[in-house]
């Protein structure tokens, strides 16, 4: 049996097919406004207004949307004239985006310029996907990163004002170092720049150690 769907319903199937995934889909100008053409469901969905209200305030103009988040707007169009500049099909890009009610939240927008154009500019079809989530999850481990480098950095000053060697070793045959504090070469009386980490090997470390320790 032959199924003839019109444009129309192609158009609505495939608008509710990326909602149920999660998309964002919108058609743009690439003119100084970043018109709005066209736009499914979760896209006013996501951004949180409705197609009414989004059209009433910004007038599907992106740059009026974007009047409360300079930042968004200014790694956007950086992004478009660079891609365009550089003769690119398209863009990716991480914003920093903020709901109608101030709460902020990150979104990855990918775009591709076709070859149609209207009134003089070309024309992007865009996709948007929420990635708070991803995005949290980053900076905090991010974090946790820069407090432990601070935690090991402040500890290895300590121990070297405390004339004490800390090291970190491989559990091999070598007992090969992979980190030390600065006290730790002055005590075996080798510069760092001379040592590289297969010649660090356990008997000369305990020599070392031993003889300067008067043992």
């Amino acid at each position: 049996m032959e199924i003839n769907l019109s444009y129309e319903q192609l158009n609505n199937d495939y608008s509710m097919l990326m909602g149920v995934l999660g998309a964002s889909v919108s058609k743009h100008l690439v003119d100084e406004h970043l018109t709005c053409i066209w736009a499914n469901n979760y896209y006013y969905e996501l951004i949180g207004y409705t197609k009414a209200e989004y059209e009433a305030r910004f007038h599907n103009q992106c740059d009026r949307y974007f009047e409360t988040n300079p930042e968004g707007w200014r790694i956007l169009t950086k992004k478009i004239e660079s891609s365009l500049a550089g003769g690119e099909k398209g863009y990716s890009v991480y914003l920093p985006m903020i709901h109608p009610d101030g709460s902020p939240f990150w979104i990855k927008l990918q775009a591709v310029f076709t070859d149609e154009c209207m009134d003089g500019h070309k024309v992007a079809y865009t996709t948007m996907v929420d990635v708070t989530e991803m995005m949290l999850a980053q900076k905090e481990q991010m974090r946790a990163q820069q407090n432990y480098e601070t935690m090991t950095r402040e500890q290895e000053m300590l121990m070297s004002a405390l004339n004490v060697s800390v090291s970190s070793h491989l559990i091999d045959e070598h007992f090969t170092c992979i980190w030390a504090n600065e006290f730790y070469y002055k005590l075996i009386g080798y510069p760092k720049q001379n040592m590289s980490p297969c010649s660090i090997t356990m008997p000369m470390n305990i020599t070392a150690i031993t003889r300067r320790a008067g043992t």
